[in-house]
């Protein structure tokens, strides 16, 4: 019978259990590290990310509390302007106004994907004031001022408005002057009469289906940008698309 030293020595012996017991455990852990960090990083990238997109959101936040502390007086007294030069020119008072800081959420994309996301701000004021026709409408705004209400323009617009006086200098508010006639109203084909992302702190607003049935306007639109397109960057939590870090425009 062969001693236990000799059963030891001869590789076909069977393997203790408890061998077999370490083994398993090394590759389980070495598993388990291999799951996790992917996992911690993922975690750890989306934390860090998390920091700098709040840092950024107060950075937006600052440099639209600061220019919209600027352009709204500035807006405010060019619409101010306006009303007076409609009133001398025979025209009504407006009979719905609009002024709001307007803000919206964009995106910069390469073919069908999203690089970052954007941000833009302005605050935009919107006057209606109530005509017969597009003939009324013309005779009215050939009587305001070109330094106010800008040039004559007649480049029609796909949607319904027909522009008949425009403003668009550097250093200025943006100014449009526009026949609406009523259709455009109702199949609400006049983007510039658009209120979204407005914030509505200013309790004037507009809402096409207040506006009266029938009723065609001239509207003069004043813009002032306050966030020109800025990136914001995507989520830090986004795996395999950019989606946007915050789901909400970020205001003062």
């Amino acid at each position: 019978m062969p001693s236990p030293d000799q059963l030891s020595a001869d590789p076909s012996a069977p393997v203790p259990r408890s061998r077999w017991a370490r083994v398993l455990r090394v590759v389980l852990v070495v598993l388990a590290a291999l799951l996790a960090l992917p996992v911690l990083a993922y975690v750890g990238n989306g934390v860090v990310g998390s920091i700098r997109q709040a840092r950024l959101a107060r950075e937006v936040a600052a440099e639209v509390r600061d220019n919209r502390a600027v352009a709204e007086p500035e807006v405010r007294a060019l619409r101010d302007r306006q009303r007076t030069a409609v009133a001398a020119a025979g025209g009504p008072p407006p009979r719905h106004s609009h002024l709001a800081l307007e803000c919206q959420l964009g995106t910069r994309d390469a073919g069908w994907i999203v690089q970052e996301h954007t941000q833009t701000c302005s605050v935009r004021s919107i006057d209606l004031h109530p005509v017969a026709d597009r003939a009324a409408a013309e005779a009215l705004v050939a009587r305001l001022p070109a330094t106010d209400f800008g040039e004559a323009t007649s480049a029609p617009l796909p949607d319904g408005c027909s522009p008949l006086r425009k403003r668009s200098e550097a250093d200025l508010p943006a100014v449009e002057t526009l026949w609406v006639p009523a259709t455009a109203v109702a199949d609400d084909r006049c983007y510039q009469l658009r209120t979204d992302g407005a914030d509505g702190t200013g309790g004037e607003t507009i809402a096409l289906e207040d506006l009266e049935p029938g009723q065609d306007w001239v509207a003069v639109v004043t813009t002032r940008t306050v966030l020109p397109e800025r990136g914001i960057g995507c989520s830090p939590w986004s795996v395999l698309f950019c989606t946007a870090p915050w789901d909400e425009p970020v205001r003062d």
